[in-house]
Formats: C-alpha cells, structure tokens, sequence
C-alpha cells in the first residue's frame, strides 16, 4: 500500500525504540488510518486530551495525591464520566452499571 512507505519503507536497526514502534505500527497498520476512511474518526487525539485537562488541573492545584489509591480512584472516576458524557448517558447511571446495586438495597426494611 502507499501508505506503509511513511512507516517500513526505512531500515531501522534491531532492539531499538525505532524498531519496537515500527513493529507495533506493523501489528496496527489497519487501525493507523481509519480517520480516512470514516468521517466519524478525528485525526487527532484532541478529544480525549481534553477529558484530560480537569484531572491535570486538579493536580497541579494540590500538587499531587497523597496515595496512589487516590490517584487510581480518580482516574477511574475521571474515565467513566468522561465516557458517560461522549455516549450521552446520565452520569449517575454510568456510576451504578459499574458499581452495581447499592448495598443498601439488599437489606430489608423493618415492617
């Protein structure tokens, strides 16, 4: 194809960083350039760079988080409301499909 002259047309030494990339470009090659073929695919990345700025904002306000449990919980947290908002879903629905049923459901009230 035309378009792999941009990636392996290159020799590129073994056991180096080039060559793990272009491995993997090779791995990929049909997911390198879906944005041509599909209007609903942006060349870029921006989208989700953006989802991005808040938590990057919020640590650099703080300075960092002070676990590394905090720091996974908020990029999860981060992750679903992000995905949520792209598919139009209610955020509090998006919560509940991952957590599940609220454990105070399962106990039954005194009659």
């Amino acid at each position: 194809m035309p378009r792999d002259r941009l990636v392996f047309d290159r020799y590129v030494a073994p056991k180096t960083e080039a060559a793990r990339l272009q491995q993997r470009y090779r791995t990929h090659r049909d997911s390198l350039y879906v944005f041509l073929h599909r209007d609903d695919v942006e060349p870029t990345n921006n989208s989700s760079e953006r989802d991005l700025r808040p938590s990057v904002i919020h640590r650099k306000d703080i300075g960092c988080f002070r676990s590394a449990w905090g720091a996974e919980a908020s990029a999860i947290r981060s992750s679903i409301l992000a995905t949520a908002r792209k598919q139009g879903q209610n955020l509090l629905d998006a919560f509940r499909s991952v957590a599940g049923p609220s454990p105070l459901q399962a106990v039954s009230t005194p009659t």
